[in-house]
């Protein structure tokens, strides 16, 4: 798979980030309802202030700055964005709304943003969801029907009764005919060890018959691993002298494929003459698309038509799905068996195939593709609240496979909900400059803790103004909740995936278990919120298929969770034990010195250095190595594998890449942080101190970009000199010194 198509340049980059601001104005106009004159000065309104964005907005209306390209900004007063200078722009207050019951992740357009939008909603509903999945493949001859025909043993090919490839053979059909004098020294050996023997056999002494019995059954076995079957050795014995050639057969029927010798020619033992294949089963071999796997199942029937042989529909049974993803683009295989008695089909023909997958006629909760914001088994929607025109709320759903134009939905979606199924961009944005949770910033303006100054937030008894204290009953229910995670903690660490699916379950019903009765305002949206993420991590733990999965799913409900003990702190009931490392101390060290070989080469980008970083690349590929040969196995190695994938893929391309060319290594650079990612957090690389992870949004024209470092001052890699300290830390992992 071409990982990124990271081409921009300083001016495609300058056009990108014009583009968006002036489409954060347009926005930030239609939120304000658009269209009025905010100069208008009346009795009860406050005087237009023109401000730095070079339009008026009335004070009193002005709930706080914002930057549009760093949403998570909020200040009180106009001015320049702290980490890239741009100009702040102003989030008015809606009317009508006191913040204290808007929730999280609640956003409101004007008529006018919805007109412009051109918002559409389609109803979640209970369908059956029935796919037709189309693969290409070819066909190829099956492996276990084939057969070589060798040589016995070393001689000369005196005949070949087989001359050209193509043609069809039966089994025991004679093929060749070779002369060998070892297989003539042999039979003639036999011949006197029998005659010895016939000789012997009266001898008074025992020894000397055991001897002479002896040596007949050698020559006998001598002939047998020279190949002569039992057949053959009774021929010589009869004619009572060595044959001077041997005729090789067929060992199976079928249809001879290659010849690999001529007439004439001497051989060695063991030579291949002849490749026979037997076309009455052939095989057929299929790519599947990642996105298709769901509907893939062993056993199925799956209909194809060769490009061949128009108009006429076979059928094969699908005996084998590859266990290994194709990085390059992200395909797995997909045999067929199929039955060939007419031998219409042929090794090499391309077909297309067909596969109907369904549920049986079960119906199951369904959402539109089109209304789903993907970002891996999790997605956001936006669900309309059909109460407040013109309001709508995101929504973290989890999805099950796509079924044509539909996905199943396996949490977090009602049956007869309106989603968004046109404009939903155009929301989400909105949500980004008004810094609540979005696709592209899911943890972006999440509030701090609401509480009274002075006192731990979230506290028993404790409320900010205008709010109920948060009841001592709920507090406490939250320790159940918390012992639950421990134990999905231990199951990742027991490496064992049914234990950590068993676990996912178990904190699943606890959670479900938590009644918020007595939370009101601000607490029962955090809630709200926080138990919507957290469920929707156990139904994707217990759905999980590997160890190594598991622990970067426990890494996520681990932020959740951090986050449910800031807002509800009680006494660390909330907080799991730190995660055993999977590898050993010595690996641990590799991977160690794999993150300070990749330092400098980040250190370098971030000056726009590029033979700088190109020298430091050079210093990396024997440090991946040497984590191969640290004794990696089980999860251990299942998780250095899914890392090695990237950390290689990166490497290849800033090899490559000339040293003038920083976008060549900026692009390698990215994938192999994220294989270094992967194996710093799942290994557990003691030693590293702690690493930072941090994350810019506008690298590569806006794909957004992340990178490792060992302190959180951003050094950006992507944007250099350009805009160094673009970027926030979107995580850390301490390791220990």
């Amino acid at each position: 798979m071409e990982y990124w198509k990271k081409s921009g340049n300083g001016r495609r980059r300058g056009i990108w980030i014009a583009a968006l601001v002036l489409g954060a104005f347009v926005l930030g106009f239609l939120l304000r309802g658009g269209g009025h004159d905010a100069s208008v000065q009346t009795a009860d309104k406050p005087a237009a202030t023109a401000t730095a964005d070079g339009h008026k907005h009335d004070e009193g209306e002005i709930d706080y700055w914002t930057c549009s390209m760093h949403p998570w900004i909020h200040l009180p007063d106009p001015g320049k964005c702290p980490i890239c200078s741009m100009d702040l722009i102003p989030v008015l207050k809606r009317s009508g709304q006191s913040g204290q019951d808007e929730g999280l992740r609640e956003v409101s357009l004007s008529s006018s943003a919805m007109a412009l939008a051109q918002v559409e909603l389609t109803k979640v509903e209970n369908r059956v969801l029935d796919s037709d999945t189309r693969l290409m493949g070819k066909v190829e001859y099956d492996e276990t029907r084939q057969a070589y025909l060798t040589a016995w043993t070393g001689g000369r090919l005196d005949k070949l009764y087989i001359d050209h490839t193509g043609e069809v053979v039966v089994k025991g059909q004679k093929m060749a005919e070779i002369y060998s004098p070892d297989l003539y020294a042999a039979q003639a050996e036999l011949l006197e060890a029998m005659k010895a023997s016939a000789k012997l056999k009266d001898a008074k002494q025992e020894y000397i018959r055991d001897a002479a019995a002896r040596t007949e059954q050698a020559a006998r076995e001598k002939l047998r691993l020279l190949g002569f079957g039992q057949g053959l050795a009774s021929q010589v014995l009869s004619a009572g002298k060595p044959a001077d050639h041997v005729v090789l057969t067929a060992p199976i029927g079928g249809v001879v494929i290659r010849k690999e010798v001529e007439q004439g020619a001497y051989v060695t033992t063991g030579a291949r003459l002849f490749a026979i294949a037997n076309l009455s089963h052939v095989w057929v071999v299929l790519r599947a698309y990642e996105s298709d796997q769901p509907w893939i199942r062993m056993d199925a029937d799956v209909r194809f038509e060769a490009e061949g042989i128009p108009g006429k529909t076979f059928t094969g049974k699908v005996v084998f799905i590859d266990p290994v993803m194709q990085d390059m683009n992200r395909t797995f295989r997909v045999r067929l068996d199929v039955a060939n008695a007419d031998g219409a089909l042929k090794p090499g023909m391309l077909v297309h195939a067909v596969q109907q997958a369904g549920q049986g006629g079960r119906k199951s909760l369904a959402v539109s593709a089109s209304a789903v914001l993907l970002t891996g088994k999790r997605a956001v929607v936006y669900v309309a609240d059909m109460a407040k025109p013109g309001t709508f709320e995101g929504r973290e759903i989890v999805v099950g496979p796509k079924a044509g134009d539909w996905y199943a939905v396996a949490r977090g979606l009602k049956e007869g909900e309106s989603v968004v199924t046109r404009g939903a961009f155009a929301i989400d944005s909105s949500a980004q400059l008004q810094a609540k949770p979005s696709m592209m910033n899911p943890e972006s303006g999440m509030p701090a803790p609401v509480h009274v100054h002075g006192q731990a937030p979230g506290a028993p008894g404790t409320a900010a103004p205008g709010a109920a204290a948060v009841p001592t009953a709920f507090l406490e229910r939250l320790k159940s909740l918390g012992q639950a995670f421990k134990a999905v903690g231990a199951a990742a660490d027991s490496g064992d995936i049914q234990q950590y699916k068993k676990a996912s379950e178990a904190f699943f019903k606890a959670l479900m278990a938590v009644d918020p009765a007595g939370l009101s305002g601000p607490w029962l949206n955090q809630w709200k919120d926080l138990s919507m993420l957290l469920g929707n991590d156990a139904v994707i733990g217990r759905e999980t298929s590997s160890i190594v999965e598991a622990r970067w799913q426990l890494a996520e409900m681990d932020g959740h969770m951090k986050r449910l003990e800031e807002v509800f702190p009680h006494q660390g009931a909330l907080t799991a034990p730190k995660a055993k490392p999977l590898a050993s101390m010595a690996a641990q060290h590799a991977i160690v010195a794999l993150y300070k070989a990749y330092l400098p080469v980040q250190e370098a980008l971030a000056i726009n250095d590029g033979p700088g970083a190109s020298k430091a690349v050079k210093a990396l590929a024997p440090v991946v190595a040497a984590v191969d040969g640290v004794g990696l196995s089980g999860p251990a190695l299942e998780a250095w594998k899914a890392a090695k994938a990237k950390l290689v893929e990166g490497l290849k391309a800033m090899a490559a890449a000339k040293p003038d060319d920083l976008e060549a290594i900026r692009t390698g650079f990215y994938a192999f942080s994220q294989g270094l990612s992967k194996a710093v957090s799942t290994e557990g690389s003691m030693g590293a101190g702690t690493v930072y992870e941090i994350f810019c949004p506008m690298a590569f024209d806006g794909e957004g970009a992340t990178w490792l470092q060992p302190d959180p001052k951003i050094r950006n890699p992507y944007l250099g000199s350009e805009m160094g300290d673009c970027g926030e830390v979107k995580g850390r992992v301490d390791l220990g010194e």
